[in-house]
């Protein structure tokens, strides 16, 4: 365990619909800018959830939802968030830990993040960060009820990477606006060192988004000009995908190169 991650302490029972209290405990005082960029970081997972990043194991992509409720002071070094959630893997909250670490930046130093049920005893279980070893244990799964097949392209050593989505029909300019929305949050936390672990410390790592754009007639691609990043990051990208059009079958596979 790295000295400089935090702690992460998740209910023993991992329940996805629940509402939990949030702690998030500093090595010092929290000052309005502090409690502004965790607030941010805390919402934007939120956000992601709600698109589907990640879903419970028998619950489909555009069925999870995750809401937060406003921060507060428990102490000066302890800022708590009211948490409500329904269908959503609580691995998930494995991206703040990375998230708060990218905080020293801003000479902030999160030493503990703990997710506490409130409709279960008091207890949870320690979180080990992700390595080489355990980071597909670590970080959110793919769900195994998106509609369509992944495929994954043999790595080289580029640092760039793209997803292709390939689409059932000839792509209209209207569904590359609408993934390029709904994909913003994945970007957000690829860029703020959600993933960053095992591959460095995300202070000390910097992943650079890139855009979503027409690739052909039949494809839409998600390109990533710098990825310093887990693998397992495009779990949730496929994940969000699959929500972003929760009525109908739109993606016949999607390719990672």
């Amino acid at each position: 365990m790295n000295p400089d991650t935090p702690l992460l302490r998740l209910p023993s029972e991992g329940l996805g619909s629940d509402s939990w209290t949030l702690r998030l405990e500093a090595a010092g005082s929290l000052t309005e800018a502090a409690i502004g960029r965790i607030g941010h970081m805390v919402h934007l997972l939120a956000k992601a959830a709600s698109r589907g990043g990640f879903p419970a194991a028998r619950c489909a992509p555009p069925s999870a939802r995750m809401e937060i409720g406003p921060a507060h002071l428990e102490a000066r070094n302890i800022l708590v968030f009211d948490v409500d959630g329904s269908g959503c893997d609580l691995r998930g909250f494995e991206l703040l830990r990375g998230m708060a670490e990218r905080l020293v930046r801003n000479d902030v130093r999160i030493e503990a993040i703990a997710l506490e049920s409130k409709s279960m005893a008091q207890g949870g279980r320690l979180q080990l960060e992700p390595t080489d070893d355990t980071e597909y244990e670590a970080y959110p799964a793919l769900s195994g009820l998106i509609r369509f097949p992944l495929a994954r392209e043999p790595l080289d050593d580029t640092k760039s990477r793209r997803a292709l989505v390939d689409l059932v029909t000839p792509v209209r300019k209207n569904e590359v606006d609408r993934l390029d929305e709904w994909l913003r949050p994945w970007f957000q936390l690829l860029e703020a060192g959600a993933f960053a672990l095992p591959v460095g410390l995300p202070s000390e790592t910097e992943s650079i988004a890139g855009a979503t754009t027409l690739f052909d007639e039949q494809a839409i691609e998600v390109s990533i000009n710098r990825f310093q990043a887990s693998e397992c990051a495009w779990n949730v990208l496929a994940n969000m995908i699959d929500a972003c059009w929760p009525d109908a079958r739109w993606v016949s596979q999607l390719t990672i190169e």
